[in-house]
């Protein structure tokens, strides 16, 4: 005796069909209930840099920062921008870092800020604008480097 496959196939599929929403719906619900967390005001706090930490006169200007993340917790961060900047800026948001201190990294991030500040050719500008994104993510100098070998050569 033969089975049909056709029908029995098409009874497999619209069951598929009418199964997957819910099954989406299920594991949508099981991810919000994963990132479920009581709420907590932002409550972010700006402190100008302690005494020493900025660099030379004129260069850039450090603010530390924290807001609250959970309960208890908060995250800290370091802005740096060219010294006397106003209004609206580029910017690279860091979420966490790389293992070390941040305070580790900032000669190096304020050397990069100077070159880019200082900087009138676009195209080598742009690419110290990616180079400094690619340091403070935790690339090592010469791998950000490396990724623009038109304007760094090896």
């Amino acid at each position: 005796m033969k089975i049909p496959t056709r029908p029995l196939l098409t009874a497999f599929c619209t069951l598929l069909v009418a199964v997957a929403p819910l099954r989406a719906a299920d594991t949508r619900a099981d991810f919000l209930k994963l990132l479920d967390r009581p709420r907590v005001p932002l409550a972010a706090e700006v402190a100008p840099a302690p005494a020493g930490a900025n660099a030379p006169a004129g260069a850039t200007a450090e603010l530390r920062f924290s807001f609250a993340a959970e309960a208890g917790q908060r995250v800290p961060g370091i802005l740096l921008k060219p010294a006397g900047a106003t209004g609206r800026l580029p910017v690279v948001v860091l979420l966490h870092g790389t293992g070390g201190k941040k305070e580790d990294e900032l000669p190096l991030m304020r050397t990069l800020s100077i070159l880019i500040e200082q900087t009138e050719g676009k195209q080598l500008q742009r690419a110290l604008v990616a180079v400094h994104a690619d340091v403070e993510s935790g690339a090592s100098l010469s791998a950000a480097l490396g990724k623009h070998a038109d304007v760094f050569p090896p």
